[in-house]
């Protein structure tokens, strides 16, 4: 029996992942130096597009704090190491710069809940010069991630993926392992790790009761916002990337690359791709009236859509799903860039 159970532990296990978005992406590199694990990852980007390449995506607190609520400790924990990650690894494609909650005399009340402090906008001296009729800020630190360039950074250093671009049509278990069955053929998994946002409620048979429960109450959540490509063409040169969050809206300067972003709209219980303009000229004229920019006109900027998946009562989820091998990570809506190194960093142990 126990030479049984060495030959067993020495055995190479099939881990098969679904979805290419930045939870796939951070597992993946979590397990880069398991030898005992054979890893496939299968997406169809042709049909599903990662959230985590149309989002503003960003890592930023704002005044989260601990010991109030179960989800602050959480963004505090990953947040935390997402930035040991950062420290450790120097990725490319993540760049550090500051966030600006904007606001005046008549709004404090909404934000003092979270900021402890707000400061005269004419004694800031780059905001004075590029901010109108708003009064107070405070400012945070954020990191701004160019998500093509740290994906390809968790790419480089996970080489031990064998990468299968086909539609998952089942997971399905059967006796010790899963049958995962693709529109061209099946592949057969010692465990499976279902990494796809909100699509995850179509892969799942023999779930755990609480996992059900999760995910029959999250919400598929769209959102656009307005992104202008080569912004230097247009006048927008500054050393360093920032955001204006004017009140609930966006002015996001990404230097690495060249580009704004305005926005963002939210609708509830959507998942198709379809932009609302109306809101979005809305979100544009208020940036357009609050800043000092000579803004280039709506139709110059792209529309870009997101789905995003909004976990119950807003927790995120990683863990196993049944009783054997059936893994997800999914519900990372606003904060999927700092959840998916914790998720990914929790599950790589547990596998």
């Amino acid at each position: 029996m126990k030479n049984g159970r060495n030959v067993d532990k020495l055995k190479t296990k099939t881990i098969l992942t679904i979805g290419d978005g930045i939870a796939a992406k951070c597992l993946h590199f979590e397990l880069r130096n398991r030898s005992d694990l054979n890893i496939i990852n299968i997406s169809a980007n042709d049909f599903f597009t990662p959230c985590s390449e149309n989002s503003t995506a960003m890592n930023c607190l704002r005044g989260t704090r601990a010991n109030v609520t179960k989800l602050g400790d959480t963004i505090l924990a990953s947040m935390q190491y997402f930035e040991d990650f950062f420290q450790e690894n120097k990725p490319w494609g993540i760049e550090e710069g500051l966030e600006y909650q904007i606001l005046e005399n008549k709004t404090v009340e909404k934000w003092e809940r979270r900021y402890p402090k707000f400061f005269n906008i004419k004694e800031n001296s780059f905001l004075k010069e590029i901010i109108s009729e708003k009064t107070l800020f405070h400012s945070v630190p954020a990191y701004f991630i160019n998500y093509k360039k740290l994906g390809d950074f968790l790419i480089s250093k996970s080489s031990n993926i064998t990468y299968k671009n086909e539609y998952v049509r089942e997971v399905r278990k059967e006796n010790n392992h899963y049958k995962v069955s693709t529109l061209s053929q099946e592949y057969l998994a010692d465990a499976v790790v279902l990494c796809t946002n909100f699509q995850t409620k179509n892969l799942l048979s023999n779930i755990t009761d609480e996992f059900k429960y999760y995910i029959d109450h999250s919400k598929s959540v769209a959102g656009n916002y307005l992104e202008l490509p080569k912004a230097s063409t247009f006048g927008f040169k500054f050393q360093e990337s920032f955001n204006l969050s004017i009140e609930k809206y966006h002015f996001i300067y990404r230097y690495d690359e060249d580009i704004i972003q305005i926005g963002a709209t939210h609708l509830n219980q959507e998942s198709r791709l379809l932009a609302d303009k109306k809101k979005l000229l809305e979100i544009y004229n208020y940036i357009d009236s609050h800043t000092k920019f000579n803004l280039p006109s709506f139709e110059s900027f792209e529309i870009r859509t997101g789905i995003r998946h909004k976990g119950y009562l807003r927790h995120p989820f990683w863990g196993k799903i049944d009783d054997y091998g059936l893994y997800s990570i999914c519900g990372l809506y606003k904060n999927a860039f700092s959840f998916s190194f914790k998720a990914a960093k929790d599950l790589a142990f547990q596998i």
